[in-house]
């Protein structure tokens, strides 16, 4: 642990923790360093590819008939050194799977007792079953605690299957008979740990396993296998709250029955949970009008509101949240009643009118051409002009004046202009 104590200090991540990942026997030495030698309050998450949780049936085979690599002379015989290994035997399996022809399967140390098993240590593969059996009450300790519980290790066991694998064992006459099967059905696996076998005993009913077609020594680094490692190591960095339909939110209205004609309508709304955006959908009722429009911030915590200045009459309002586009009508305020009363007086009530996108502007802002201003269709052929809404004012304390060619060139513009020029400030000039 003193590498994992100068790893915090040196990146500055107090709260690091291991994360290991273990093949074959490697995942059972992990387990017996988390559950055993109390690793789990300095461990994340342990991958298990292919372990032997309990036990692999061609461990009896090794034990049993022996490894031998080579042919003839140049063969090795690697039996009597692998018999000397209680690592060996912590991989024979550890639930019943010898059949001995007496009824039902013994497990490998009773089998070993009777004779069944005559090259297998009775004694050694006892003492490998109190190994396993160590991890597992090693774990139910550890999970009886709130620690243990609310900050211990995740297990993610990597299964292979759909290898022909062998399961048990048929014991007759000092020989024995690897099968590939399980009291007749055969569960398979990858082609030396059986499925079964692969998936640790607390997680039996977890349904955590993560699957992959591959063969035993192929699980550590084939593509499938490595790419669900990958994905359980970047998990945490996905935040999967944000990506969620949203849940029906219960909304709260308070509208007034009456609205007298010249004063705001106040709608006001509140979501039962989160911050959605409200929307109002108003009609009217007679005209079939119909206006949407999004609720702004109120003074109120959680209240959302807007103020809306209608024409008379009865309207429907209906509220939900969620976001739309804005309507063409304006939110009341009573500066722009004012403003909007200034203008009235000056050239009446024009309808509004949006300068068109991308229009030149002057020198000092003020659009030119005809996004300046329309002429009236009544008066055309005439210089009478109609001047749109908010343009008036600025012009007529200026005191300009404008001259607009309609269907002549720039040119014939500008000489008419310099005319203009020339009458006003010596009378009776002529072109």
């Amino acid at each position: 642990m003193n590498w994992l104590t100068r790893w915090r200090t040196s990146s500055g991540a107090a709260d690091a923790k291991l994360v290991l990942v273990g093949h074959s026997m490697g995942g059972l030495i992990s387990r017996y360093f988390l559950e055993c030698l109390g690793g789990w309050q300095h461990t994340r998450t342990l991958i298990t590819l292919g372990t032997p949780h309990r036990g692999s049936v061609n461990a009896v085979d090794s034990i049993v008939n022996g490894v031998k690599k080579g042919i003839g002379p140049l063969g090795l015989d690697l039996t009597p050194l692998l018999r000397s290994y209680p690592s060996v035997y912590q991989l024979l399996p550890t639930y019943p799977c010898v059949d001995t022809g007496t009824g039902g399967l013994q497990r490998i140390a009773t089998a070993a007792e009777s004779g069944a098993l005559p090259v297998v240590r009775a004694e050694w593969a006892r003492e490998a079953r109190a190994f396993h059996t160590e991890i597992e009450d090693a774990q139910k300790r550890n999970a009886a605690t709130d620690a243990y519980r609310d900050q211990g290790y995740r297990l993610i066991p990597v299964v292979g299957i759909e290898q022909p694998t062998h399961q048990s064992v048929a014991a007759k006459g000092g020989s024995i008979e690897l099968l590939r099967s399980y009291e007749g059905q055969d569960m398979g696996g990858d082609g030396t740990v059986p499925r079964v076998s692969a998936t640790p005993l607390e997680l039996s009913d977890a349904l955590r396993e993560v699957y992959a077609a591959e063969t035993h020594g192929s699980l550590q680094n084939a593509d499938g296998p490595l790419s669900n490692v990958k994905g359980v190591l970047t998990r945490a960095d996905i935040d999967l709250g944000r990506f969620r339909a949203e849940l029906p939110t219960a909304l709260t209205l308070d509208l007034g029955d009456v609205v007298l004609a010249g004063e705001p309508m106040r709608v006001r709304a509140r979501a039962s949970e989160g911050r959605p955006t409200v929307t109002a959908h108003l009609t009217h009722l007679a005209s079939g009008e119909t206006l949407t429009e999004p609720l702004g911030r109120s003074g109120s915590a959680g209240w959302q509101q807007v103020e809306l200045a209608l024409a008379p009459g009865t309207w429907r309002v209906r509220i939900e949240p969620r976001a739309h586009r804005r309507s063409p009508i304006s939110r009341w305020s009573p500066h722009r009643e004012r403003a909007a009363r200034r203008r009235d007086r000056l050239v009446g009530r024009p309808a509004r009118r949006r300068r068109p996108s991308g229009h030149r502007r002057g020198a000092r802002g003020d659009p030119i051409g005809r996004g300046a201003m329309d002429r009236d269709p009544a008066a055309r052929g005439s210089s009478a002009l109609r001047i749109p809404d908010g343009r008036a004012a600025r012009l007529a304390a200026a005191g300009r004046r404008v001259a607009v060619a309609v269907g002549q060139s720039a040119r014939a513009a500008r000489r008419r202009a310099r005319v203009e020029r020339c009458a006003a400030k010596h009378d009776g000039c002529a072109a």
